[in-house]
């Protein structure tokens, strides 16, 4: 028997796995194991690599901290029928299934309905719950990204990711209660690929019910939840599973799919005030490139532009990871990202044919970039991923600009979404003090009717204690005053700018500023005595330039301004003094005697 026929003792300890040579692969994968295990991974390292992680979910939070204002605002007015039926007895299913705009919005509002009956209706819990939707979202990320591509110091790659997908871009989906169903569509849907991901020849029914469950819950959650279908079907014929079962579950999740299908648009009337289907590929590339764009609201060109520039290199990117995927034929592997990819397409291509008639600029609305940015997500961990699996390849030098540039454009949306977030609330903020002062706002200067509708959901929310009414909420602010506080005898610094007629007579508006000179810090509340009759103002305006000229910036916000009735402010001579608060507001500031202002 010669040398190289003998059989050789087996050194390799009970367990190991076979090399490269054993198992066919090739000189390939035999790099790619070596890279792997050349790979530091050492417990503070890999405990290390979790802080950017954290740190992504942690700024989330931080950002409703920041901006989150407890008021009911836009559509969330047309959805408080929910709770006055509630308080009646008289909720009934067609009131949670009943359409709004496009969407059959049942998972969303029995969660908030849920909510706000736990908690006085505090719409910042609302927000609070979409970041720990949108952390699971990226815990699904991270579960996948670890399991597909071992070796714990390669989670770093994945921080890019955890700070787009938590990104301050998506300032009206973190800010406003209601758009907690565009982020449970987008994390049921992605659940949905999860659990899709997990199926095996012998271990497929708990995960089909899983991904039947989910996409149910998304698809009525939110319109673009009907196309985790389609997308799931995808991933269906992308799983490495035995042929009849892959044409089994295919057949099975089509014909669930179309019952949920059918049941959703039985009854269905598109709203009237939408425009009509157009499909504008403008509005395509700005809904993408949007996902990393600011600017919503703005019709500057320059947002614009960059988003269109954006949106085709995006696209790009995707066609790029999708063909070097189906080159190296590692469809199987990548079929969860290849899934959310062509989910996020879909709902991108839904909402631009069904908006696009409202133009370009409405592209980049923040509302909408959480589709986007799903899309941008799973292009970078694909391409990072083949990158660090071939580092032989152009893809490995390409890897560092990538992340780069990720970085700045997501560091950019970011500013863009902290200045959304500062001006959102102070829009907020007034707003809440109008629905605190509804019985004294003027009707004149709002569209008719829309004030009795307001006072009468107000009134609602008094009476039952929720919102801005509740104990500790905003209208505590602007409750009267009592005639037992104590006033300080030194004086403090205000200004009454004077009043302002708005749309001829109609209304007129009152703006000044006041600070708590006593202590060297904002007032706690300002009020406007006229005529003998207290009225509260809205206070935290920004007075950038009496901040300047008292050589202190903790005193930017100390503007006020409210709207008066004409009826109350008539042409003529007038006793006007100001009401000041102590900062902690137990006490009078002392702002001297009233004094007589003549109006126009």
């Amino acid at each position: 028997m010669s040398p190289e026929s003998a059989p050789q003792p087996n050194c390799e300890p009970a367990g190991a796995k076979p090399g490269p040579a054993e198992t066919g692969v090739g000189e390939t994968a035999h790099r790619r194991v070596n890279l792997s295990s050349a790979l530091p991974s050492p417990h503070g390292r890999s405990r290390a690599a979790w802080i950017p992680i954290f740190l992504a979910v942690a700024l989330g939070f931080v950002y409703v901290w920041l901006f989150g204002v407890n008021v009911i605002s836009g559509d969330e007015w047309d959805r408080l029928f929910l709770f006055e039926h509630q308080a009646a007895g008289t909720l009934t299913f067609s009131d949670l299934w009943s359409l709004h705009n496009e969407h059959r919005t049942f998972f969303p509002e029995l969660t908030v309905l849920g909510l706000g009956l736990a908690t006085k209706y505090n719409t910042i819990v609302e927000m609070y719950c979409s970041v720990l939707l949108l952390a699971a979202v990226l815990a699904m990320y991270i579960y996948v990204y670890v399991k597909d591509f071992p070796g714990r110091s390669a989670l770093w790659l994945l921080a890019p990711a955890a700070f787009l997908t938590m990104s301050w871009k998506q300032a009206e989906t973190l800010l406003l209660g209601l758009l907690i169903v565009f982020v449970m569509v987008q994390a049921a849907s992605i659940a949905v690929f999860f659990c899709l991901r997990l199926v095996r020849d012998r271990n497929w029914l708990a995960p089909l019910a899983g991904a039947l469950a989910l996409a149910v819950v998304a698809s009525f959650s939110c319109a673009q939840g009907l196309l985790a279908w389609p997308a799931g079907l995808v991933q269906i014929f992308l799983l490495a599973i035995n042929r009849r079962l892959k044409i089994a579950l295919s057949l099975a999740w089509m014909v669930i799919g179309c019952g949920v299908w059918l049941t959703y648009f039985h009854g269905y009337v598109k709203p009237a005030h939408h425009p009509g289907f157009i499909f504008s590929p403008a509005y395509l590339l700005a809904s993408v490139g949007g996902a990393l764009v600011g600017g919503s609201g703005s019709h500057s060109r320059m947002p614009v532009l960059a988003a269109l520039v954006l949106g085709a290199e995006i696209l790009l990117l995707a066609a790029l990871a999708v063909a070097l995927v189906i080159r190296r034929r590692q469809w199987h592997r990548y079929s969860f990202w290849l899934a959310t990819m062509v989910y996020s397409l879909l709902t991108i291509l839904s909402i631009t044919i069904g908006r696009s008639g409202l133009g370009v600029h409405q592209a980049l609305s923040s509302r909408y970039s959480t589709f986007a940015i799903s899309l941008v997500a799973a292009t970078y961990v694909i391409l990072i991923s083949l990158a660090r699996e071939h580092p032989a390849s152009r893809l490995w030098r390409f890897q560092g600009v990538l992340i780069g540039l990720l970085l700045l454009v997501v560091g950019l949306g970011d500013v863009a979404g902290y200045l959304s977030g500062s001006r959102g609330r102070e829009v907020r903020q007034y707003l809440a003090f109008v629905v605190s002062t509804i019985e004294d706002q003027p009707d004149e200067v709002y569209n008719p009717g829309y004030l009795d509708s307001l006072r009468s959901k107000a009134a609602f929310l008094k009476r039952q204690g929720d919102n801005v009414f509740a104990k500790g909420g905003i209208a505590e602010k602007y409750a009267p005053l009592s005639d037992t506080l104590p006033r300080l005898s030194d004086p403090t610094q205000f200004k009454i700018d004077g009043f302002q007629e708005i749309d001829d007579h109609k209304a007129y508006s009152v703006t000044g500023w006041a600070v708590d000179s006593v202590h060297g810090d904002l007032a706690g509340g300002v009020y406007l005595v006229l005529d003998g009759k207290e009225y509260p103002l809205y206070y935290g305006a920004p007075r950038p330039e009496v901040a300047t000229r008292l050589q202190n910036e903790g005193l930017l916000h100390c503007g006020f301004q409210r709207l008066l009735p004409a009826k109350v402010v008539a042409p003529g001579r007038h006793e006007v003094s100001l009401k000041v608060l102590t900062n902690d507001r137990q006490a009078l500031l002392n702002t001297g005697g009233g004094m007589a202002m003549d109006i126009k």
